[in-house]
């Protein structure tokens, strides 16, 4: 666990930051600032069980050496404070720019909430380049209404436990929409970053691809240290860095802090990945659908059914991470092309060099947008990206994400049966 130190509370006139009584005389209103190379915009929703990790992620932002090309903004929530604060962070000292009252409307976790901080923060702090890093709970794509944080029951990112309320996949696509278009000027985020749990998945890359050049995320669970922002920040001490040059070196501090600091994490994974051929990616997984569906209604159905069962529930197959209804796609692609083509019945279809020629060129695109990626030892062989494959019928509510509207997928999912008394029973 990173170490918690007391300099986090005494940064602004020696009062606690989160101090259910901040007076307006120890509150710094920040007029705009001079335009930069970066904004990053840290939006940390910590009502909740990580609040701790939260107040240490502060800590480090502070480590930054130089500000002469960046900014670095942050809206902090954590439990049990009766204020929300938004903060300028600047080498070792935080200015505190508002100290919100919470409510129901504003809590984090909400679209209003996300919605107001990038009206925000965007205008006030102008820049070439503008990143948002949404931290905390996060749990992938699909929304359900029962919400209890940390046991993955809801789908979503910024679970807000004292309000019950998250942002939905629908949330987050609107709100990052609204904030390109009304505070951009329609020009993308550089990068969407997700410090959280179980965000790289292609449903998610589909529905924040108009609006993020670049997404920084991990398909499977984060510990609640999170990203390693001291080294992060090194990058920006002597130079100004590309969009794909910092997701870089997001990615290999990420790996470092698990390598070097915490080796009793060995399922880290993050990965950084171009967005501009994520319709292709959905283009190619529809086709591949297509084609096994196709040689499911085939002579060999059932021959068909079985194996597509087979590789499934196959671990080193199809790797699986902490939500098991998520695989590892470009481990799964290999396995259909290389277990299909090893089955003399099923070789001999024509259909059988198409999927292996659609999952070639498949895997071409993964491993074109994937920028860095980052693996621990029990990950070293996956791609990662992840996509929802259920061992039970589909979740109702996978029809509602862009990427099941503009895919077959969920088609595939659907029609063709994987277990003996139906859908992936």
């Amino acid at each position: 666990m990173k170490k918690l130190l007391s300099i986090f509370f005494l940064v602004v006139c020696s009062v606690n930051l989160f101090s259910k009584t901040a007076q307006d005389e120890n509150r710094v209103i920040q007029p705009k600032q001079p335009k930069k190379a970066y904004t990053l915009l840290f939006y940390e929703a910590g009502n909740n069980s990580l609040a701790q990790y939260l107040e240490e992620d502060i800590e480090e932002l502070m480590s930054l050496i130089s500000d002469k090309n960046v900014n670095l903004v942050a809206q902090v929530d954590i439990k049990n404070t009766s204020h929300i604060k938004r903060l300028y962070i600047k080498p070792g000292q935080i200015i505190e720019c508002a100290s919100l009252e919470k409510t129901a409307k504003n809590a984090s976790g909400t679209r209003e909430s996300f919605a107001d901080f990038l009206a925000w923060g965007i205008p006030s702090f102008p820049a070439d380049n503008y990143v948002v890093i949404i931290g905390n709970h996060g749990s992938g794509c699909l929304d359900r209404s029962k919400f209890i944080s940390g046991h993955f029951l809801s789908r979503g990112i910024a679970f807000n436990d004292e309000y019950n309320v998250y942002l939905d996949n629908q949330d987050l696509k609107s709100t990052l929409e609204d904030a390109v278009l009304k505070h951009m000027n329609g020009k993308k985020f550089a990068i969407v970053g997700f410090d959280a749990c179980l965000m790289n998945g292609a449903e998610i890359l589909s529905q924040i691809q108009h609006t993020a050049e670049i997404v920084i995320a991990s398909p499977e669970v984060e510990p609640g240290n999170g990203w390693g922002y001291t080294e992060i920040l090194k990058i920006f001490k002597n130079n100004t860095p590309t969009p794909e040059e910092l997701s870089k070196a997001i990615v290999k501090a990420y790996e470092k802090e698990y390598r070097e600091r915490y080796a009793a994490f060995p399922g880290f994974t993050l990965v950084a990945t171009r967005t501009n051929t994520v319709s292709k990616i959905e283009d190619n997984i529809s086709n591949v659908a297509h084609c096994l569906e196709d040689l499911y209604k085939g002579p060999k159905g059932e021959a068909v059914r079985k194996l597509l069962m087979f590789i499934r529930r196959n671990r080193a197959m199809t790797p699986v991470f902490h939500d098991r209804n998520f695989v590892d796609l470009s481990r799964w692609y290999i396995s259909i092309s290389e277990n299909f083509g090893a089955q003399p019945e099923l070789a001999r279809n024509p259909l059988v060099p198409k999927l292996q020629a659609l999952v070639k060129d498949g895997l071409s695109l993964i491993n074109n947008a994937i920028i860095a990626r980052s693996f621990g030892s029990d990950h070293e062989n996956i791609g990662g990206l992840s996509i929802y494959y259920p061992l039970n019928a589909a979740h109702a509510s996978y029809a509602k994400t862009v990427f099941a509207k503009n895919c077959y997928w969920p088609k595939f999912l659907k029609n063709v049966p994987h277990g003996p008394t139906g859908l992936f029973a």
